[in-house]
């Protein structure tokens, strides 16, 4: 994004040793997952919650406020792992703090393992969130560190409620759904070489 409205720092133009070091990581991760393969339960459900994210192009255009949360398990019900999409950009944190923060989906991840504990991890990914600005909750003062720490904290809780309402079975038959659409043809932003 040659022209960054959030102002974060751009990490510059491919590197080999960043684009190595990640295939490495991933490579010995999905190996250790492989050693002990265990069988799961998997269920997915979703709620909407109005009001926590805002078109931030459009005063009254298109949100998408479903959180969807898929929620992974033992055979005998212990949680192992949690993924949870919703689309709010992670904007309540400035350029500087952006280099030590999470912003509010670290804040939402560590809550949410906590809540429902048994060493789960918990995985956030992003929504459609193309126009998606995350929407400060009610008296979180003027400090972006309290808005970043109340709305992933809040958040969190509602994910919690959805994780135990979540019903998870054996035996599930993964899907996917491919459609092709037309796009314009690829052409770079006028300052990408200005970005690196």
């Amino acid at each position: 994004n040659p022209t960054n409205t959030e102002n974060i720092p751009q990490v510059g133009i491919y590197s080999k040793q960043v684009h190595r070091f990640l295939i490495d990581r991933f490579t010995t991760l999905i190996r250790a997952a492989l050693t002990n393969p265990v069988p799961v339960r998997i269920g997915t459900s979703g709620q909407s919650i109005p009001g926590w994210n805002r078109n931030r192009r459009h005063k009254d255009g298109l949100t998408d406020d479903e959180l969807t949360l898929t929620r992974i398990d033992t055979l005998d019900g212990k949680s192992l792992a949690v993924l949870v999409n919703f689309a709010a950009h992670p904007t309540f944190l400035g350029a500087k703090q952006m280099e030590f923060s999470g912003d509010w989906p670290g804040q939402f991840q560590r809550t949410l393992e906590a809540l429902i504990g048994q060493n789960t991890t918990v995985l956030y990914y992003n929504g459609d969130e193309g126009d998606q600005a995350p929407v400060a909750r009610n008296d979180s003062g003027p400090s972006p560190w309290e808005r970043v720490n109340r709305y992933g904290t809040e958040l969190a809780i509602v994910a919690s409620n959805v994780f135990h309402s979540t019903e998870t079975q054996a035996n599930n038959a993964f899907e996917f759904h491919r459609h092709e659409i037309d796009l314009p043809e690829t052409s770079w932003h006028p300052k990408f070489l200005e970005t690196g």
